[in-house]
């Protein structure tokens, strides 16, 4: 006699399975975004770059290369999902009973982005209740403080990535029980962006994070501006943008160096050339950007670890998520 189990027994049991695990996942987050995040008040502004800024404090803390979910309350139906963002701000150091500001940036598509866009720009200043849920994700190799020679590379919105990362390198620095520590590290950042605005924007937010430690000797800035709308545009980009004054920029009393460039940066180049400058040492790369650049630059550094396949010298990492939605 065969025993032939019920379709409807195994439907419910797949239920009930699924249900256990999910549930409460879902209670948790619920708890931990209501009642230990709580709801806060965030600042919505729209930069001249065409950016969305999201500011508000929070006392939870995470660690760069992190993102959350922000479910933005009062903006219609939006109210009713909850939208990934890196965070672009890196909270205070270790102290109790302190909350921390955090930052978020992002590119206005279509959605959400738009609606924020639309809602920032009618008047001078947007509040807006948020509740967050996170921290998740982040660096797999943990701190990039740790590495001897490190190089950064963003593009677009996914500059915001980069900041926090910079920032805990020079704080790591700063913190260092002697000079010998510090003596040798190299701190190389690549952005690219379409546009000379956000170029300039990103060249003013770089040199204010940096102009606050003492160890901004050891940073060196390559901006790359890939195309150009107009002619016109392009000669007041020169004149104004990328006089010399954007060479060799003065952090905190010591020369570090901003360049800017026209064109797509050589990434194949940049990691070739990382390898060279920290042979015998530890190195490693981080990098934040669309598709095809997270591919060169996985080819690069594959390249690059094949030379020195006994050295084990390049270590490559990449964020969980772009922060960038649409």
């Amino acid at each position: 006699m065969t025993f032939v189990p019920s379709t409807n027994n195994l439907r419910r049991d797949y239920f009930i399975a699924t249900a256990a695990v999910y549930l409460p996942c879902l209670i948790f987050v619920q708890i931990r975004t209501f009642f230990i995040n709580r709801p806060c008040l965030a600042t919505v502004d729209v930069l001249p770059c065409g950016l969305i800024r999201i500011t508000t404090t929070s006392s939870i803390s995470w660690k760069p290369g992190q993102h959350m979910f922000l479910r933005l309350l009062g903006l219609g139906a939006h109210c009713l999902t909850t939208h990934p963002f890196t965070i672009a701000s890196l909270p205070q150091a270790e102290s109790s009973n302190k909350t921390n500001e955090m930052t978020v940036y992002a590119k206005p598509y279509e959605g959400l982005t738009k609606s924020l866009s639309n809602a920032a720009r009618d008047v001078s200043s947007l509040n807006l209740r948020v509740l967050v849920e996170g921290p998740y994700g982040g660096i797999s190799s943990g701190s990039m403080a740790r590495f001897d020679s490190i190089l950064i590379i963003t593009g677009g919105s996914g500059a915001a990535f980069s900041f926090p990362v910079v920032e805990d390198v020079l704080r790591s620095c700063a913190a260092a029980d002697s000079a010998d520590q510090v003596k040798g590290k190299t701190l190389n950042i690549i952005y690219a962006a379409r546009s000379s605005l956000m170029a300039q924007w990103y060249e003013e937010k770089i040199r204010a994070l940096v102009s606050c430690y003492p160890s901004s000797s050891i940073v060196s800035v390559s901006i790359h501006t890939t195309s150009i709308s107009s002619p016109l545009q392009n000669n007041i980009s020169m004149a104004k943008e990328y006089a010399p004054s954007g060479m060799d920029q003065i952090f905190n009393g010591e020369k570090g160096s901003i360049i800017h460039e026209h064109g797509r940066p050589c990434l194949a180049s940049a990691v070739a050339s990382l390898a060279e400058q920290a042979a015998g040492k530890s190195a490693g790369i981080v990098v934040c950007g669309p598709p095809s650049m997270l591919h060169d630059i996985r080819n690069a550094a594959a390249e690059a670890q094949r030379k020195v396949l006994a050295l084990s010298l390049i270590h490559i990492s990449e964020p969980t998520r772009l922060g960038m939605i649409s």
